[in-house]
């Protein structure tokens, strides 16, 4: 796990893919991304600026989709116990409605809230897009609903840009 920070403050998730790379949410702002840590106040942290910024071609705005973004990190970090890359898909997966995943972040844990200094885990399942349609209305068509039936555990503000694991790998 990454957290995208605005001057030293928390402000959006991401995750490791190459030592030298991270991927976010393209709406995610920040000047630097701090690594290795569960807890962001405590020593031990790696800290990397942002030295280039690739948005997906034709990102739009969050209510578009295409929200994705890679961070090209200062220099590459040491890879170790507390510092892996995520395992992302190489093609096309498909993903089942009610899978058990897990998403992470230092996020909100409760609307109107703030952001937490020790990371958190949560298991989400996928929402069949139908149902997710028919609650939230117009969505673009590479979206992954996931949260749950009858759960108010998930992700918030904060968490964007954060993974979603299905089966070990970021989707």
């Amino acid at each position: 796990m990454a957290s995208l920070q605005v001057n030293g403050s928390h402000n959006c998730g991401g995750f490791l893919i190459r030592k030298d790379f991270v991927m976010t949410a393209a709406h995610c702002d920040g000047d630097r991304v701090v690594l290795g840590t569960h807890n962001l106040h405590k020593s031990g942290k790696t800290v990397r600026h942002i030295v280039k910024r690739y948005r997906y071609p034709g990102y739009d705005g969050v209510g578009n989709g295409k929200d994705i973004m890679l961070l090209k990190l200062s220099r590459e970090v040491q890879l170790g116990n507390s510092m892996r890359l995520a395992k992302i898909p190489r093609s096309a997966i498909n993903i089942k409605d009610n899978e058990q995943c897990r998403v992470a972040g230092w996020g909100y844990t409760r609307t109107g809230g703030w952001t937490e200094d020790n990371l958190r885990v949560v298991d989400v399942s996928i929402i069949n897009q139908q149902v997710c349609r028919s609650r939230w209305g117009r969505l673009p068509a590479n979206i992954i609903c996931a949260g749950g039936y009858g759960t108010n555990k998930g992700f918030c503000q904060g968490d964007s840009g954060g993974p979603l694991v299905c089966s070990g790998i970021a989707v």
